[in-house]
């Protein structure tokens, strides 16, 4: 049975759970989907270790959470990152989420910041003793660990890039879910490190929105979905989706219920 076929409702799944070490590394705090899924990750009893450009700037605090300063962007030294990863049960990189200011949206990308962290990301992973799995989030015209996306997908790249006024961060962006995508699935099949057996997930969810939750999101193996979802849903969809076997080692697409 593939997970289309699944009829649960994986945004109202009982978070909670008994493991008290269960800890969550967590980059891309800083967005909007990044805090939502904190707050649920911390009410559902979680701890989490993330890495935020601007800690002093954050709405939350907890007793069971540590942030870290700096940005991916920085190629931060070896040891933020074995601290940051340290007894860590799951790693979740939310990369690229909409922000808020002004500043943020006009700062010009530079192609390959995202391919150069998660490549030196993957190698202290790889080496660890507790992580288990690792959740990428990427965009539902990325494509698969193989390389393969829908005909639609390729289409609306081709688009974007044609457009005179196409946004050229995003395009810079995509292809670096591109080329990160198509490197988890090649680190998945290497047993050259101690930790081979750790799982990933990447999720491909359409395009996000602010607004109130409508707590119906579900996993597709087919298709993107045309409709918005919130940052809130989706932010719930990935902390359930840690604790779903069946999505281990697949590219998600994450679609509103009954699309």
């Amino acid at each position: 049975m593939s997970y289309d076929d699944e009829e649960d409702d994986y945004t109202t799944m009982d978070h909670e759970h008994d493991d008290d070490s269960e800890l969550i590394t967590l980059f891309g705090i800083d967005g909007p989907v990044g805090l939502s899924f904190t707050r649920l990750a911390l009410s559902a009893g979680y701890h989490i270790r993330a890495l935020s450009s601007n800690p002093s700037a954050l709405s939350i605090e907890h007793e069971n959470l540590s942030v870290f300063q700096g940005k991916v962007k920085d190629n931060n030294d070896d040891v933020v990152l074995e601290t940051l990863l340290e007894n860590s049960t799951f790693v979740v990189c939310l990369l690229g989420q909409k922000t808020k200011t002004k500043k943020q949206q006009q700062e010009e990308y530079i192609p390959g910041t995202w391919v150069t962290f998660i490549r030196r990301l993957y190698q202290f992973m790889l080496r660890s003793s507790s992580v288990q799995l690792f959740l990428y989030q990427a965009t539902a015209i990325t494509v698969d660990t193989k390389g393969k996306a829908p005909a639609l997908s390729n289409v609306i790249k081709y688009s974007q890039k044609m457009l005179p006024f196409g946004n050229t961060n995003t395009d810079r962006m995509q292809k670096d879910h591109d080329s990160i995508v198509e490197y988890i699935g090649k680190k998945s099949k290497s047993n050259k490190y101690d930790n081979y057996d750790m799982q990933y997930i990447v999720t491909r969810p359409g395009p996000t929105r602010e607004g109130k939750s409508r707590k119906r999101l579900a996993a597709s193996k087919s298709q993107p979905g045309p409709i918005p979802i919130t940052h809130a849903d989706l932010a719930e969809f990935t902390l359930c989706a840690l604790q779903m076997k069946i999505l281990h080692n697949t590219c998600p697409y994450v679609v509103g219920d009954g699309f």
